[in-house]
């Protein structure tokens, strides 16, 4: 039998490798202990001494639960009570939701909601129970988006308004759950559901001078598909579960097929197309405006429809006129063409005149070439979603073709922007 024997200088070296080799360890051990102390100090830090940026919260703890993110959801959503005018002496009590989408407060909302706004006070009413004052800064009617900026109610407070805030969703997750919560000063109720691939449009009708009108539609709206709830969720907000909106409640309906309620739900997505401008130009007291999106003013075959499903209700010779622009007009021989022959593309109810080009009216978009890109125009979002996407310095091409010609003639018109 032999033994080997370790000379000294070789137990010190295995000493010291040991020795080594636990510093190591206790480095590593450290060090990851470090950085789970750094992301607690962080976590802790933004739920609770700046708990404002919702988005950015769940994206560094995503660990919550629905009830607890409804709660955090609550906190961005905001009432909004002001009067409106049903005639020219009646004043009434009107309600809508929004949600804060800056930090500083600026609210999005229906513009359907403020149809009858009488242009007097307006209240935003938070979850936290603080009430601010406020004013309808811009208004998108093709989206049916308006803008709000909050203020303290006293003139004289001139701290800045500090209120929870989302961010806008980029697009819709279908099929992935989304939570919905009411008004913050009413059940303060969570649900959970699903957006469906069906898209749906909503029109509002209202009396105008004693005929009943189109006043507002909504294209493009999603449907949400709630899981099973006893109660109704018919004025609120609808979020992903990673701190953005997706929209806001149009209404509530019953699906006996599936036993499911459903909401309509109008996306606020389109608003990140211009709110950033909206913004920096409210900060230098200025109305934002984009001339190129006022230019088209006009018709896609969802309005022309909803228009004449109205009108053939109407009585007394008002089948040959609806409203628009905020008065009646009659249809025109394009019009009758254009629903009858297409239900493509956007037809131009009045002359389009931008920088030195012009295309006429009774002319139908059909196409636009922009950024090394062709885009067949099928309704207004496709149209819209485009101009605004359009910068300064760069020229598009716009095809259109008469209504008024039956050879269906194609022209173009180069636009610089």
């Amino acid at each position: 039998m032999h033994f080997f024997h370790k000379t000294k200088k070789e137990s010190m070296e295995d000493t010291e490798k040991k020795k080594n080799t636990s510093k190591i360890v206790w480095g590593i051990v450290l060090g990851v202990v470090s950085v789970i102390l750094c992301y607690m100090f962080v976590v802790i830090h933004f739920f609770f001494f700046a708990p404002n940026n919702i988005a950015l919260k769940l994206k560094l703890w995503p660990f919550v639960s629905n009830s607890t993110l409804g709660d955090i959801y609550l906190d961005a959503t905001v009432e909004i009570d002001f009067t409106a005018t049903e005639d020219f002496e009646t004043d009434i009590e009107q309600t809508s939701v929004g949600v804060n989408v800056r930090e500083d407060g600026y609210v999005l909302a229906p513009y359907s909601d403020f149809l009858l706004w009488d242009g007097k006070e307006i209240t935003i009413c938070t979850n936290s129970g603080k009430v601010y004052a406020a004013d309808i800064i811009f208004t998108e009617k093709n989206y049916n988006i308006a803008v709000l900026k909050c203020k303290n109610t006293n003139e004289d407070d001139k701290s800045n308004v500090r209120i929870p805030f989302v961010s806008l969703s980029t697009g819709t997750l279908l099929k992935n759950q989304v939570l919905a919560v009411s008004s913050p000063k009413d059940s303060k109720n969570v649900w959970t559901g699903e957006i469906q691939e069906t898209l749906t449009n909503v029109y509002v009708e209202s009396e105008k001078e004693g005929f009943t009108a189109v006043e507002t539609i909504m294209e493009n709206c999603n449907v949400l598909e709630l899981y099973y709830s006893n109660t109704a969720f018919e004025n609120g907000a609808v979020f992903d579960k990673t701190g953005n909106l997706i929209g806001l409640s149009l209404g509530q309906s019953f699906d006996e097929e599936t036993g499911l309620f459903e909401n309509d739900v109008l996306p606020m997505t389109p608003a990140r197309l211009f709110l950033d401008e909206v913004v920096a130009d409210y900060k230098k007291s200025e109305q934002f405006a984009n001339k190129l999106v006022d230019s088209f003013v006009g018709l896609d075959f969802t309005e022309v429809y909803c228009h004449m499903l109205t009108s053939s209700k109407a009585e007394n010779g008002r089948k040959d006129f609806f409203y628009f622009k905020d008065k009646w007009v009659s249809y025109t021989e394009g019009l009758y063409n254009f629903c009858n022959n297409s239900d493509l593309g956007f037809y131009l109810f009045e002359d389009l005149n931008y920088g030195e080009e012009k295309i006429e009216k009774d002319n139908l978009i059909t196409k636009v070439e922009y950024g090394g890109n062709s885009y067949d125009i099928v309704n207004k979002i496709d149209l819209f979603n485009l101009l605004y996407s359009m910068k300064s310095g760069q020229s598009a091409i716009f095809h259109f073709c008469s209504m008024l010609d039956a050879s269906g003639t194609e022209n173009s018109v180069t636009i610089q922007i």
